[in-house]
């Protein structure tokens, strides 16, 4: 078993993702990240990753990240970086799904992570009626079926859906069937879309 524990150095902004063996609180290991973490970590059901997102920024650009840490150990086997100005929002995990909410995603029970992203100045624009838009996806990723750690990481890939103009500060909540997602985002709206079938509400 594990405990957790994410530290953040202000005038760095640089992130530790820190394991404990729960029994005895031995350190595990002490994984440093680029930037501050998104949000809390999420650890996977059978204990063995932790999922993070990351926002920092170098001498150039706004730079988020997405991670995957082997918790018997600490390595990163797998970091994106998105290079676009998008920061990421917190993670949402589908503890246990159904299915993969993809072509190939058939009996693959792995826990799916769901996130979105965070506004950034001067990535929005109004419209003639004033209304705010903003660019932004919803990205998604789940362990292959069998997943191996060792000849397995070369394949391991995140999703993104198509711009939806949208952003938020929360991580999104996962149905059990594992086909879609919840979503507050800007001006108190809720988006939802739930195996293929969308639904929303906007303030009235």
């Amino acid at each position: 078993m594990f405990l957790f524990n994410t530290t953040r150095t202000a005038q760095s902004k640089s992130s530790r993702v820190v394991a404990y063996n729960a029994t005895t609180l031995d350190e595990i290991h002490n994984t440093p990240i680029p930037g501050l973490v998104e949000g809390a970590p999420v650890v996977s059901s059978d204990g063995a990753y932790t999922y993070i997102v990351s926002n920092f920024q170098n001498v150039v650009d706004n730079i988020s990240q997405f991670q995957v840490i082997q918790n018997s150990n600490g390595s990163i086997i797998l970091t994106e970086s998105n290079l676009d100005g998008a920061a990421y929002a917190p993670l949402g995990v589908g503890r246990s799904p159904i299915r993969g909410n993809y072509g190939t995603g058939g009996q693959n029970t792995n826990d799916i992570l769901v996130w979105g992203e965070k506004f950034i100045l001067d990535r929005g624009e109004e419209d003639v009626n004033g209304v705010a838009l903003f660019e932004g996806k919803i990205h998604f990723f789940q362990l292959p079926k069998g997943f191996d750690p060792v000849g397995d990481v070369p394949s391991l890939i995140s999703r993104s859906g198509h711009d939806i103009g949208k952003v938020t500060l929360s991580a999104p909540l996962i149905p059990k069937h594992g086909q879609g997602a919840i979503f507050s985002f800007q001006a108190a709206q809720f988006r939802g879309w739930s195996k293929g079938h969308y639904f929303g509400k906007s303030p009235t």
